[in-house]
C-alpha cells in the first residue's frame, strides 16, 4: 500500500526488521478528529485515508485509492447517526463514504461530480443536501435520502452551478437556506442560495441557474495625516498662503478571500490574502460592507477556519505553518462571541500550508496536519482550560464524563457492526477517465438519440430485405416461364434512374479526387521550386572535390552564388568608368 514506514533493523539477530511507524509519503491533505473517540482519520496526496489513535498515537489501520485524497470530514449525525462515517474527496473528482468498522474502511458510497480534484465539501445542517466544491470552479449538489434510521441510503445529483474560478472552501448556513463560498479572484466571496428541485429542470443537463451574491468586502479607508503646516516668513500675508487639497483615502487592496465559516445565520468568519488583510479574521455580514469584528491571529495569510466539535473553540491555520486557538463563549443571548487570548505556535515549517486542525473528542490533544507530511498532536494542559474557565461553559470533568460514555458506546457500535465488512460494497470508481454525473448525464442524451437513429437505420434495412425477398422471388418465377413470356431484364428494375444517378455520383467522386490529386500535386511543385530558387537557381558554381587517384591531393572549387541585379549594375558602372579613364589617359598621351 502507498505510504511511507519507519523500521528497526536488528543486525545482530539475523537482520530481523520491525515495523515501528506508518505515515503518509507527502503532503496530508486533511484531517478531522472523531467525534466518538479517540480517533484521527487524515487523508494525503498518496492516495491513502488511515485511522490513527490519540491514546497509542499509532495508526490503526488504512484505506488506499489510486488517486490524491484531497478533503475528509466525517458526516454530522443528521446523515450518521451513529457519527462513525467519513466523507472523502479525492483528486480525479470522486466522492467516497467510508464507514469505520471494528479493524478497517467499508465502502458505502460512491459517485464523481466533478472531473478536476474536489477542493471542499460541506453539509446542511440537517443533513439534506451536500455541496462539492472543484478546482474546475463549479460546485454540485446533491440530495441525500435516508432510510428509517436516519442514515444516508442514497445521494441523488440535483445540479451544479459555475463559478468560473477554483473554490477553497464552502460552508452551509446554520438553517441551510444559503451556501458560502469561496473563489479564487478579488475578495470573491459568493452566497448562493438553496436549490429548489422542483423549480429546476435537469432533463437535458445538471448544469442550473441559481440566485448569487458577492460580499463588498470593504475595509475602513485610511486618510493619510497632513502635513505639517509651513511656517511664515516675514511679510507674508495669510491671503497668499494657497490652500492645500485635502489627502485623499486610501482603500487597502483586500485579496483572495481564502477560508469561511458561518457563525450565525446573519454573521460569518472569512480570511484573505491581500497585504492589509494577510493574517486576520474578519467577522462581516451581508448588510455591512465594513467587518463587525477583526481577529487578528497569524503572520501568514489564515487558509483554514473551522471550531472544535463543542463549538468552545476557534481553530485556525495559516500557509506559513502556525495554528491558532482562540476560546469561544456565549453572550447572554446565546449568540457567539470570541476572546482576546488566543494561542499561536509554528507546529509545521514556515513554508508548510496548514491543511487541517482539529481537537480530539475530549478537548484535550489538539491535531494538525501540513503540506509538509507531518500529522502533529500536542496536549492541551490545564492551565489553558483555566484561563478561560469563566467564558466556557462546561468543566473538564463534565467533558471527560462525556468523552469516556462516547467511547463505550463506539466500541459496542464498532463490536455490532462487525458483520458488516462482510457485507458487498457498492462498485468503486477506479478509472481516473471516468464519466462525471454531468458527462454521464450528457453522454446518456446522446447515446438516446444514437440508439433512437441506429433503430430507424435496423428498420429501413429490414424493409429492403423485404423488398429484396420479393424482387428475388419475382426474378424466379420469371425465369420458369417459357421463353416466350419472359419479360426482358431491363424491364425488371424497380427503379430505372437509379443507375445513372449511382454513376454520376461515382464521377462526380472521381473529378473531386483528381482536383484534390492536381492541388496536392501543385503544391508540392511550388514548394519544390521556392526550394530550388532559394538554394540552386542562384548558384554559379557548385561545390566540387576532385580526388587524385595516385597522390593524396584534391582540389576543391568553391560554392558561389551568381551576382544579383544590383550588384551586376553596380560592376558594369564601375567597369564603365574604368574604360572612360582608359580613354581619357589615351587621348590625353597623343596630343601634341
Amino acid at each position: 500500500p502507498p505510504g511511507m514506514s519507519g523500521w528497526r533493523v536488528d543486525w545482530k539477530d539475523n537482520f530481523k526488521s520491525t515495523r515501528l511507524v506508518e505515515a503518509h509519503a507527502g503532503a496530508v491533505m486533511a484531517l478531522d478528529p472523531s467525534p466518538r473517540g479517540p480517533y484521527v482519520a487524515t487523508a494525503g496526496v498518496d492516495g491513502s485515508v488511515r485511522m490513527l489513535c490519540c491514546k497509542t498515537k499509532k495508526q490503526i489501520y488504512q484505506a488506499s485509492f489510486g488517486q490524491a485524497a484531497t478533503t475528509l470530514h466525517w458526516v454530522p449525525p443528521q446523515v450518521d447517526p451513529e457519527q462513525v462515517t467519513l466523507v472523502v474527496g479525492f483528486g480525479d473528482g470522486v466522492v467516497r463514504l467510508l464507514k469505520e468498522v471494528k479493524d478497517a474502511f467499508v465502502l458505502l458510497h460512491v459517485f464523481k461530480p466533478h472531473t478536476l480534484p474536489i477542493s471542499a465539501l460541506s453539509f446542511t445542517r440537517s443533513g439534506d443536501l451536500l455541496a462539492s466544491a472543484s478546482s474546475d470552479g463549479t460546485i454540485f449538489f446533491m440530495k441525500i435520502t435516508k432510510d428509517a434510521d436516519g442514515a444516508a441510503k442514497e445521494f441523488a445529483p440535483i445540479g451544479f452551478v459555475t463559478i468560473g474560478a477554483p473554490i477553497s472552501s464552502l460552508h452551509w448556513c446554520p438553517d441551510g437556506s444559503k451556501l458560502l463560498a469561496c473563489a479564487s479572484g478579488e475578495a470573491r466571496l459568493i452566497e448562493i442560495q438553496r436549490p429548489v428541485e422542483e423549480q429546476l429542470d435537469t432533463s437535458a443537463t445538471f448544469e442550473i441557474s441559481l440566485e448569487m451574491r458577492e460580499f463588498p468586502f470593504e475595509l475602513k479607508r485610511v486618510i493619510p495625516e497632513k502635513p505639517p503646516p509651513k511656517e511664515k516668513k516675514e511679510g507674508e500675508d495669510d491671503d497668499e498662503e494657497e490652500a492645500e487639497p485635502e489627502p485623499e483615502p486610501i482603500i487597502p487592496p483586500t485579496g483572495n478571500a481564502l477560508a469561511c465559516q458561518w457563525v450565525s445565520d446573519r454573521s460569518f468568519l472569512v480570511s484573505y490574502d491581500g497585504e492589509e488583510t494577510r493574517g486576520k479574521v474578519y467577522e462581516c455580514a451581508f448588510d455591512n460592507k465594513y467587518p463587525l469584528q477583526e481577529l487578528d491571529t497569524h503572520s501568514g495569510a489564515v487558509s483554514l477556519i473551522r471550531f472544535s466539535h463543542s463549538g468552545r473553540y476557534l481553530l485556525t491555520g495559516s500557509v506559513s505553518g502556525q495554528v491558532g486557538v482562540r476560546p469561544v463563549a456565549e453572550g447572554a443571548s446565546g449568540e457567539s462571541f470570541f476572546l482576546t487570548k488566543c494561542w499561536k505556535g509554528y507546529i509545521h515549517g514556515m513554508e508548510s500550508k496548514v491543511t487541517g486542525c482539529g481537537m480530539s473528542w475530549d478537548e484535550g490533544k489538539l491535531v494538525t496536519c501540513g503540506t509538509d507530511g507531518s500529522v502533529v498532536m500536542l496536549k492541551i494542559t490545564d492551565g489553558f482550560g483555566e484561563s478561560v474557565q469563566e467564558a466556557l461553559t462546561s468543566a473538564q470533568a463534565l467533558r471527560e464524563a462525556e468523552a469516556m460514555q462516547a467511547m463505550l458506546e463506539l466500541e459496542e457500535l464498532k463490536a455490532k457492526e462487525e458483520a458488516l465488512a462482510l457485507r458487498p460494497e457498492p462498485e468503486d470508481i477506479v478509472d481516473p477517465s471516468h464519466y462525471s454525473l454531468q458527462q454521464e448525464k450528457i453522454q446518456a442524451e446522446e447515446d438516446r438519440r444514437l440508439a433512437e437513429a441506429e433503430l430507424k437505420k435496423m428498420s429501413l434495412k429490414e424493409r429492403v430485405a423485404l423488398i429484396r425477398t420479393d424482387f428475388e422471388e419475382l426474378l424466379e418465377q420469371n425465369s420458369k416461364l417459357p421463353a416466350g413470356e419472359q419479360l426482358p431484364r431491363d424491364e425488371m428494375e424497380i427503379d430505372p434512374g437509379l443507375r445513372v444517378i449511382l454513376e454520376k455520383e461515382a464521377d462526380d467522386k472521381v473529378e473531386e479526387a483528381r482536383k484534390e490529386l492536381a492541388w496536392i500535386s501543385e503544391k508540392k511543385q511550388i514548394g519544390l521550386d521556392k526550394l530550388k530558387s532559394c538554394f540552386l537557381d542562384d548558384l554559379a558554381v557548385e561545390y566540387i572535390t576532385l580526388h587524385s587517384l595516385r597522390s593524396p591531393y584534391t582540389v576543391a572549387s568553391f560554392r558561389t552564388k551568381k551576382l544579383s541585379k544590383a550588384q551586376r549594375a553596380s560592376m558594369d558602372a564601375v567597369h564603365g568608368l574604368i574604360d572612360s579613364e582608359e580613354q581619357a589617359n589615351k587621348g590625353g598621351a597623343g596630343g601634341p
